[in-house]
């Protein structure tokens, strides 16, 4: 008879602290195993058939279970065996199970094995293809490189934390690995044949090491620690898909597995996206191919609701009205159709234009149902039997029959009251909707969802216990957090619509919440409403043309702030991404430019800035100081004598070809070019050079410039703004837009070393507008353009404004912001400044003054000014301060000089260009080879026109005695260019049809295109082409000192 043995464990129990005593102990009896004897041996033997060469019959399978058996010794004697099975055991090692080289399959579950696949094989042939370790005490994989043939492989329950030593099982094709530790994928990207890999139970928190496995049929990875699905979308051929029972916070997160067409299984249960509302309706319209959801088939009418919910029924009724109602519904004469919203009529703001505007009326009785609803408390109905309706009653007692003040009081409180979560958690349905749990549960009676769900369902039920029409409205939000470009595949957000007077107004009580501090509008127009928020049913747009998805993700992310601070884009369908045009070696970097209106207000203002790929800023407008209408100095920095206090009266200014410069205009420039480059912070000593700025900013001066922009019943008197920025090289790059407003009342900080307190600006801003920037890769040089003399591509040096600019709405027309100056360059000059009788422009130095002439009606001054030899220049004015009763040099805007690397210099002769005699046998032929070299009829001929020209009828080449074939590897293209050089006289790469006469011998009118020698030919004829002179004619290029 075998032996019993009994083995007892005993358990320590965790104290219980609320009972102060210990808990008891509870035993685990382990199953008596029966003992091992070699009798079992044969008794366990079946599966008769032939070994593996086929010359004799044997036994290929053996099990033994339930006993004693800790080594596989005994069944060395059996080496024909290709399958063992040797479960429920207590085996240590099977190390002697190396003997068999004919096992394929090989099943050690619940043994006691610390080790996998720890078998000492003789020959490097293993021929084993299944293997199943579960239920032991693995700890770790070792290497198991030498298994290449292993098919199968299955470790569950085990004590696992790592996948290492599984990389070089290429053949692998089912792995099990569930209920151990494992923390991190990594280690299984080598499994390329894998097409089942069981993953639940662990520690996973991504799946991302996955994307690799593009063989991967089934996954599993239910009770993990899984709170995004980043990874999935690689595995394209993804069948079935169970990650319930994990930390999923939002639908997006199932957005991974739309690139997997052939999916048709998904476990989603027991995740926390599970509250959303309709949760299974929208993942069935995200994942179409899904016939199988949490364990019950996706019936046909799931989705048709859920189709209708994302607004194909809209899609449905427009084909329905064109097919039924071809000559249209309207009376106006047939063909029209109606809009998506008919029916909803969009709000026009009618309440705020009758109640006259700022400060009217109706903006009293506002600021009073604002107090009110400021005043309820969350408690105040709580211990009603119904405290929806209590609550609506008490905060619609101020507000009469009013249905405008009934919803904005709604608004209010719900915007007041509710805690604010994250802005990234608002789609999440852990953050609570009230601080105490209860006052939740009883407004809104159990209903679930994410934050914002439930924000806009509370504003719903209290606007309709108000006798408002309310809806609430599922779709996308750019929230702020996603950058231009970036998309989201699932709807992210949830606001409502109320109807008021008959007419609908769109309300996001969760932005204006989040917006904490700052006044929302509480009238959002719907043009303005669609560039953050676009709605599932598209008849919410309440648009008469509603756009499609796509259109709207292409839309800069601008928000409603922008609009309602009276803002407008200059094109109101711009592209939030731009890519700017490529541009060659050696030439300057492209800019960007936005053109915006806004109003100009006292201690308001818009400010632009531009950041790199991860939002750090680079550089912005203002540079001189947060306020860039702060006011400039009163006085010359530097008090001179010969500053008249009457700017009529003549100055040394006239004088300065024969007298020093002006000292005033010195010191001013000076001034700022030290502004400019230490970006408004103070500095001593000589200026230094200005830093490049890569923002500017000006505004449109006068008619052209002023726009009135209406939003909400008010209208503003808006100026049209230009915002440039110079990306600094290739890459990407965000222009970031802000609404900045000064606060009012005044700071004093005593500073040690400061007589005076320092009273620095108080600013509030807002980022109400993003844009993504794409500078392509420099192209390589063209040799046809010219020769390359640096390989350089430069930024775009964009000119440096000072306060004085803004606060006088000052102009720049010409140079444009973009263009850069290069010293000794004959440049226009040419800048709008109301209010100032005299410009001039001046080195840093002070040492090069010129001024600008000023036009008759005094605002505009121009100039062709030389660009003086310096770092930078100045554009000054001359400002009258009428309470001192003098006038002081202002700087407006500094420019960056850049030396010139290159000057050409023509020397040549002045040449009388003469026509050709009409009786001329040649002139005929010469105007039409020239008109056919003349591609672009621009009445010049090019080195790659000429080319072009040769190539497409060789005749013209035969017939200059050109080259017939030119090439760049050979000296026919040094041929080409010598033999063009002698056509182009002024050596500037171009010839036009005088030059091409002169070449041919072709008589003009008046004289010989070259001297005629003694005997009377003509020496510069065509047929003495080899002899005929280069000409007289030379260019010198020069390299400035």
């Amino acid at each position: 008879m075998a032996k019993r043995k009994t083995i007892i464990l005993l358990s320590r129990q965790p104290r219980d602290l609320n009972a102060g005593v210990a808990a008891p102990s509870t035993a685990f009896v382990e199953p008596v195993k029966s003992e091992f004897t070699p009798a079992l041996i044969p008794a366990g033997l079946s599966q008769l058939g032939r070994t593996a060469d086929g010359l004799r019959p044997a036994f290929l399978t053996l099990r033994i279970s339930g006993t004693d058996l800790a080594t596989t010794d005994p069944l060395t004697s059996f080496p024909h065996l290709q399958a063992v099975l040797l479960s429920d055991n207590v085996l240590t090692s099977v190390r002697s199970l190396g003997a068999l080289h004919s096992l394929t399959l090989l099943d050690v579950s619940h043994n006691k094995l610390t080790q996998v696949l720890d078998i000492n094989y003789s020959c490097s042939n293993i021929n084993l293809r299944e293997a199943d370790f579960s239920f032991n005490c693995l700890l770790s994989l070792r290497d198991l490189s030498g298994y290449s043939r292993l098919q199968s492989l299955k470790l569950d329950h085990n004590h696992l934390e790592s996948f290492v030593g599984l990389r070089s099982l290429g053949m692998l094709r089912s792995l099990s690995v569930t209920n151990n530790k494992i923390r991190s994928c990594m280690g299984l990207e080598g499994l390329v044949s894998l097409k089942s890999l069981h993953l639940q139970g662990n520690r996973l928190s991504t799946l991302q090491p996955l994307s690799c496995l593009c063989s991967l049929e089934v996954l599993t990875a239910a009770d993990n620690r899984l709170s995004v699905l980043n990874g999935v979308q690689h595995l394209t051929r993804l069948r079935q898909l169970d990650v319930s029972n994990n930390l999923l916070p939002t639908l997006e997160e199932l957005a991974y597995a739309r690139d997997a067409p052939l999916l048709s299984y998904l476990s989603m249960d027991r995740n926390p996206l599970m509250k959303a509302l309709d949760l299974r309706l929208h993942v069935v319209h995200l994942l179409p191919q899904v016939t199988m959801l949490d364990g019950q088939p996706v019936e046909a009418k799931e989705k048709v609701l859920a189709a209708n919910m994302h607004g194909a029924d809209a899609e449905g009724l427009r084909l329905i009205r064109r097919r039924y109602f071809p000559d249209g519904e309207l009376d106006d004469g047939g063909g029209a159709l109606p809009p998506t919203s008919a029916g909803l009529i969009a709000s026009a703001a009618e309440e705020e234009t009758e109640g006259g505007g700022p400060g009217g009326a109706l903006e009293g009785a506002l600021l009073r149902v604002d107090a009110w609803a400021r005043g309820v408390k969350t408690g105040t109905a709580m211990t009603s039997v119904n405290p929806v309706v209590a609550l609506a009653d008490a905060l619609a007692s101020v507000c009469g029959e009013d249905q405008l003040l009934r919803a904005r009081v709604v608004h209010e409180w719900v915007v007041g009251n509710v805690a604010l979560p994250p802005r990234s958690d608002t789609w999440l349905a852990t953050p609570p909707l009230f601080r105490s749990p209860a006052v939740e549960s009883a407004l809104l009676g159990g209903v679930g969802g994410n934050w914002a769900e439930r924000v806009a369902w509370l504003f719903t039920t209290l606007a309709r216990a108000c006798e408002l029409e309310a809806v609430t409205i599922n779709g996308y939000w750019k929230d702020g957090e996603l950058l231009p470009g970036e998309r989201v595949y699932a709807h992210n957000h949830c606001w409502t619509a109320v109807k008021v007077n008959g007419h609908w107004r769109l309300i996001d009580c969760a932005a204006d919440a989040l917006a904490s501090g700052k006044t929302p509008p509480f009238f959002n127009p719907p043009a303005a409403f669609v560039y953050s928020h676009w709605p599932l049913a598209a008849a919410w747009q309440l648009l008469p043309e509603p756009i499609s998805l796509e259109a709207w993700w292409a839309l800069p992310p601008a928000t409603t702030a922008f609009f309602a601070n009276g803002c407008q884009l200059s094109e109101p369908r711009m592209d939030g991404v731009v890519r700017l045009e490529a541009v060659r070696q050696g030439r300057v970097l492209p800019t960007y430019h936005l053109g915006l209106a806004f109003p100009i207000t006292p201690g308001s203002w818009v400010s632009h800035r531009l950041l790199d790929a991860s939002l750090r800023p680079l550089s912005q407008w203002p540079h001189l100081s947060g306020n860039p209408a702060a006011a400039p100095r009163q006085a010359p920095p530097h008090p001179s004598p010969s500053m008249p206090t009457d700017p009529n009266t003549p100055n040394i200014l006239e004088k300065m070809e024969s007298e020093p410069s002006d000292p005033a205009l010195a010191a001013a420039a000076a001034a700022a070019a030290e502004a400019a480059a230490a970006g408004g912070a103070a500095a001593s000593g000589p200026p230094p050079p200005p830093a490049m700025a890569s923002a500017f900013q000006q505004a449109v001066s006068g008619p052209r410039g002023a726009v009135e922009v209406r939003c909400g019943g008010r209208a503003f008197g808006a100026t049209t703004h230009q915002l440039w920025v110079a990306p600094p090289c290739p890459g990407v790059f965000y222009l970031e837009v802000a609404c900045v407003t000064q606060l009012a009342g005044v700071v004093r900080l005593a500073i040690k070393g400061l007589d005076l307190p320092w009273e620095p600006a108080i600013v509030e801003e807002e980022v109400v507008l993003r844009l993504k920037l794409i500078v392509p890769e420099v192209l390589p040089h063209d040799p046809w353009e010219g020769v390359l003399l640096s390989s350089h591509t430069p930024p775009c040096p964009l000119p440096t404004t000072h306060p004085t600019m803004t606060l006088l709405r000052a102009q720049l027309i010409s140079p444009r912001p973009n263009q850069p100056l290069e010293a000794d360059r004959l440049q226009d000059f040419k800048i709008i400044v109301p209010g100032v009788t005299r410009v001039m422009l001046v080195s840093h130095t002070g040492g090069h003054q010129q001024e600008l002439s000023a036009s008759e009606d005094g605002h505009s001054f121009s100039a062709a000014l030389h660009v003086p030899r310096c770092s930078s220049c100045t554009l000054l004015a001359m400002v009258a301060d009428k309470a001192l009763g003098v006038h002081s040099w202002e700087p407006l805007v500094t420019f960056q000089v850049a030396p010139q690397s290159q000057r050409i210099v023509y020397n040549a002769e002045e040449e009388e260009v003469l026509e050709m005699e009409a009786d001329d046998p040649k002139a005929h032929s010469c105007r039409e080879l020239f008109n056919a070299l003349d591609l672009d009829s621009d009445g010049r001929v090019s080195r790659r026109e000429a080319l072009v020209a040769f190539r497409r009828n060789r005749q013209y080449a035969d017939f200059l005695r050109f080259p017939a074939k030119i090439r760049s590897s050979d000296s026919t293209f040094d041929k080409f260019v010598d033999m063009f050089l002698q056509i182009d006289s002024s050596k500037l790469g171009t010839f036009q049809l005088h030059d091409l006469a002169k070449y041919m011998g072709v008589h003009q009118r008046g004289m010989s295109s070259k001297p005629v020698s003694e005997n009377g030919s003509d020496s510069g004829s065509y047929d003495s082409l080899d002899d005929a002179e280069e000409g007289t004619d030379a260019d010198r290029m020069e390299t400035p000192p």
